[in-house]
């Protein structure tokens, strides 16, 4: 099985909205509908907007947490301690990627105000109605994820299909 076969795009979505990751915060929609590729400036330090998504096949909304592993989120660095060279190779080959360091085949995003590469990080998401599975490539400003310009830049999010092999590596 080649590596690009372990991630497979079923379907790309173009908008999302950005919410607040505190659920005790109203309004918790920061941003309505933002466009992937595009950054997002999030007025508060102290936290960092959730990917808010609707789901293809049933439309029930989906949270992609990008700050940890949480509220049902799988959230990986795409770094080799995290993830295995022959995946990390399938990222950057699919989802036009960089590699940041060489010596850790960390991948990042180029954005595209400048040419700094940011390192990026993938949240995924399983529809608890239909089973679909979903993945959001996204970088931030800063290293720390909580201070500098609260910067979001969401480079993708598509539906995907994973194979068993990596499902499993990745605890989906």
């Amino acid at each position: 099985m080649a590596e690009k076969d372990h991630i497979k795009i079923i379907n790309s979505l173009s908008f999302y909205k950005a919410i607040n990751d505190r659920d005790q915060w109203f309004p918790r929609v920061t941003v309505e509908k933002v466009k992937t590729q595009e950054e997002v400036i999030y007025p508060d330090g102290g936290s960092w907007p959730i990917i808010q998504i609707k789901c293809i096949n049933d439309d029930a909304i989906l949270e992609l947490d990008t700050v940890q592993t949480r509220k049902g989120t799988i959230k990986k660095r795409l770094v080799n301690y995290n993830i295995n060279d022959k995946y990390l190779l399938a990222f950057k080959e699919l989802f036009n990627l960089k590699t940041r360091y060489k010596e850790t085949n960390a991948l990042g995003i180029n954005l595209n105000k400048n040419s700094e590469i940011l390192a990026c990080e993938a949240s995924f998401k399983i529809c608890e109605k239909c089973n679909a599975k979903y993945m959001a490539i996204y970088a931030k400003r800063s290293e720390s994820a909580r201070d500098d310009d609260h910067i979001l830049y969401v480079h993708g999010i598509w539906k995907v299909e994973l194979s068993k092999e990596f499902g499993e590596h990745l605890s989906i």
